[in-house]
C-alpha cells in the first residue's frame, strides 16, 4: 500500500502553524532536519553523506508535492523488486491515488488520514489479496495436473 495523499487544506491548529512555518521558510526547515540528523543513531549509515541527508530531509517535509514523491519512490522500489526477483506482479493498493483530491473524505482538521476511503481501501486490499490466491491456486493446479500424467494409476 502506498502512502496517503497528504491534503494541506485540512491541516489546522499546530499542523497547520508547522505548514506555514515549512511554507515560509523550507531551507530553515531542511536545515533544522539536517541539525536533528547529524548523529549516527539518527542518520544510521548516512550520517557522514550531508547530500543524502538533505534530500531526505527536503523530500521528507510534510507537503502535498512530498506525499507524491513518498508514493513514486514506492512504486519504483516495488517495480524494482519485481525486476529483481522476477516476480510478475507483487500487487499493490494505491492509497495515494485513491486519495488524491479527495480532501473531503478526512476529517476536517487532519488531512492525512482517510476514514471514509477505508472501506474502499480493504476492498482494494482484498481484491489484490484475492488475485494473489488464485494465482497460486491455479498455478499449483497446473502442477498437479502435470505431476498425475506422470502416475501409472491416473491414466
Amino acid at each position: 500500500m502506498t502512502s496517503n495523499y497528504v491534503c494541506e487544506d485540512n491541516f489546522k491548529n499546530a499542523y497547520a502553524d508547522a505548514l506555514l512555518s515549512i511554507r515560509n521558510d523550507t531551507e530553515g526547515a531542511v536545515a533544522q532536519c539536517l541539525n536533528a540528523t547529524r548523529s549516527p543513531e539518527k542518520a544510521g549509515p548516512y550520517a557522514d553523506d550531508a547530500p543524502a541527508r538533505e534530500r531526505a530531509c527536503r523530500d521528507g517535509l510534510f507537503l502535498s508535492e512530498n506525499s507524491k514523491l513518498l508514493r513514486d519512490r514506492m512504486l519504483n522500489a516495488l517495480q524494482e523488486e519485481q525486476l529483481r526477483s522476477a516476480v510478475s506482479s507483487m500487487g499493490l493498493v494505491d492509497a495515494f491515488a485513491l486519495t488524491e483530491g479527495q480532501c473531503w473524505a478526512s476529517q476536517s482538521h487532519d488531512g492525512r488520514h482517510y476514514p471514509m476511503l477505508v472501506p474502499t481501501m480493504v476492498t482494494e486490499l482484498l481484491t489484490v489479496v484475492r488475485r494473489r490466491l488464485l494465482g497460486r491456486a491455479v498455478a499449483s493446479g497446473r502442477s498437479a495436473a502435470r505431476a498425475s500424467r506422470g502416475r501409472p494409476w491416473r491414466t
